[in-house]
């Protein structure tokens, strides 16, 4: 049986910042979790190596689909693209027909980031806020989903 080591992260109360606020600590944990475990695990918290494993069967030994990272340089303007929030993090929902980026990002795409911005924790407002923030440059996109046939 396979187990990893997780990290745990603490919130401790703290007037020590002179705000009254809240300090979070993280620190090595001697929980682990098995393969079935890891499996139910968003992709966004998983590490590359739990995702190479993950990616060869499922909790039940099915075979799965292998999930790859791309970078995708988008145009300046609208992408015409829609993007829903989920527990994975933002997702592609559907590319509009006439898109920039037809065959380049497909549905079920998570965009985890937009040039350097870490967007896996943001909600579907928020990357279009942002995507109209910088509409008039060029971007890099980086997803990650199904490897396109």
């Amino acid at each position: 049986q396979n187990n990893k080591s997780v990290t745990a992260t603490s919130i401790k109360d703290s007037n020590d910042d002179g705000f009254g606020g809240t300090q979070i600590e993280t620190s090595a944990s001697d929980l682990k979790l098995t393969s079935s475990e890891l499996a139910m695990l968003p992709s966004n918290l998983k590490s590359d190596d739990d995702e190479e494993k993950s990616n060869q069967a499922d909790e039940n030994g099915f075979p799965t689909k292998k999930l790859i990272t791309r970078k995708i340089k988008a145009p300046s303007g609208k992408l015409g693209i829609v993007i829903d929030t989920t527990v994975e993090g933002p997702v592609v929902h559907n590319v509009n027909e006439g898109s920039r980026l037809q065959g380049e990002i497909f549905p079920g795409d998570v965009i985890i980031a937009i040039d350097d911005v870490d967007t896996r924790a943001m909600s579907a407002s928020a990357i279009t806020a942002l995507m109209v923030k910088t509409a008039n440059q060029k971007r890099t996109l980086t997803v990650r989903g199904v490897a396109p046939s």
